[in-house]
């Protein structure tokens, strides 16, 4: 009897764990699909990312935990003020992209690539492209 306690009482945990992680998830693209993200938005998404990232147990939440983790230096550089001076927004730049975040992107990029190829699912252009519309600039 007790047994069977704790297979309940585990399998309560578990479905509980998978729903958050899910609704972490959406959180995460509905910010990350946004055309403007502004300071709030950023500081809840990474506060989202660390949430997310022990909880992923599936190999396409690991997958997309880690392209949301990758894209934080992107967003972070979409969220600077355009209207600086370009020096000002060339040292801001130098600020989030580092060998290392330029690396973890890459990777971050062909992982998702390669799990959708793998399941069948069809990459959107718009993911794949907005580190790139991000960073482009008018001044």
């Amino acid at each position: 009897m007790k047994i069977n306690k704790f297979i309940v009482a585990g399998a309560l945990l578990v479905s509980v764990a998978t729903f958050a992680q899910k609704d972490e998830l959406k959180a995460l693209k509905k910010i990350y699909n946004k055309d403007v993200i502004k300071g709030d938005d950023l500081t809840e998404y990474k506060s989202l990312v660390e949430k997310v990232q022990p909880l992923a147990t599936e190999e396409g939440d690991k997958v997309y935990a880690n392209f949301y983790k990758c894209m934080i230096p992107v967003l972070e550089f979409s969220a600077i003020d355009k209207t600086m001076p370009p020096l000002q927004i060339q040292l801001a730049f130098m600020k989030f992209v580092s060998p290392k975040a330029i690396t973890e992107l890459a990777t971050g990029l062909n992982a998702t690539l390669d799990y959708e190829k793998k399941t069948g699912k069809k990459y959107k252009l718009r993911i794949l492209m907005k580190p790139f519309l991000l960073l482009n600039l008018s001044y």
